[in-house]
């Protein structure tokens, strides 16, 4: 995988797809009966949209879910081992283990 393919995020994807079809952000936004502001915010990863909304999008941009979803999958599994490791860490440091 080049670097390239590491640093894509839902909100770079969403981003994308969206400028892909010269909507605005005001005209998706539109689209999902959400906020400007709550579309921004997903774009700039400050937060995620939910699965509902996440199947919205991709249905109105005609992505499969499975393809879309991949990278999010990915970013939750990184995130529970990088929490596993740092409760790990914890444990070890008051001696449970």
């Amino acid at each position: 995988m080049n670097q390239e393919q590491t640093n894509i995020t839902t909100g770079k994807q969403i981003r994308h797809l969206r400028t892909q079809l010269g909507m605005t952000q005001e005209e998706l936004a539109g689209e999902l009966n959400v906020t400007r502001q709550a579309l921004s915010n997903w774009e700039r990863d400050v937060n995620e949209p939910d699965l509902n909304m996440l199947k919205k999008i991709c249905f109105l941009f005609g992505v499969n879910m499975d393809d879309f979803a991949k990278e999010v999958i990915t970013k939750m599994e990184t995130y529970e081992k990088k929490e596993k490791r740092q409760f790990n860490k914890y444990d070890m440091a008051i001696g449970l283990f």
